[in-house]
């Protein structure tokens, strides 16, 4: 997190309220907010976002209680960078949380992803439906995630329209095992492309 100041003393006061909030310090012991005192009550008003000059006298930009008000504004800046990065799509960056509409089809996933200046950045955390689309092995159209066909123990991805007649009874059978096949089956399935 970015401190903003350039004083050194308000850098230090700044530091001082992230260091007390990281600690825990910042809250009483059932875990609400502590407002003891009147640096402590602009720290969660810059938390929660509250303009910092409604109604207090230290809301001068030199002060501590300035400083304390960063501190928490940064703090809930980045917390909720944090928050929306972890359910943001590792390939396209679009969310994946709750009430996104990719909430459900989302998967676990991790890459490493090329920045624009040629860098690669290590994401973790969802990949959406979308981008987890295959190509289709005969047509090159997208195939929606989980509704792809393989008649060659997974190496071909296929639609279902794209599958031959046989393709389509070997997969409705309910368990597709390439070792109960007859010769003649699969001479033809490995011949099918």
């Amino acid at each position: 997190m970015r401190n903003p100041f350039r004083n050194a003393e308000m850098r230090r006061y700044f530091d001082q309220y992230v260091e007390m909030y990281r600690d825990g310090k910042m809250r009483n012991a059932d875990g609400t907010p502590s407002h003891g005192g009147s640096t402590r009550s602009m720290f969660w008003r810059g938390y929660r976002g509250i303009p910092h000059h409604m109604g207090l006298a230290l809301t001068g930009h030199g002060t501590i209680g300035y400083a304390a008000f960063r501190a928490g504004h940064e703090i809930n800046k980045a917390e909720s960078k944090k928050l929306r990065s972890e359910n943001l799509c590792v390939f396209c960056g679009e969310d994946t949380a709750f009430g996104s509409g990719r909430f459900v089809n989302r998967i676990p996933a991790d890459t490493y992803h090329e920045l624009d200046d040629g860098t690669e950045e290590y994401r973790d955390g969802y990949a959406c439906a979308e981008c987890m689309a295959s190509e289709c092995g005969r047509c090159d159209e997208e195939i929606p995630l989980d509704e792809d066909y393989s008649v060659d123990n997974g190496h071909t991805r296929l639609h279902w329209d794209c599958l031959t007649d046989q393709e389509k009874a070997i997969c409705d059978r309910d368990v597709y095992d390439w070792e109960r096949l007859t010769d003649k089956e699969k001479e033809a399935d490995s011949n099918s492309d």
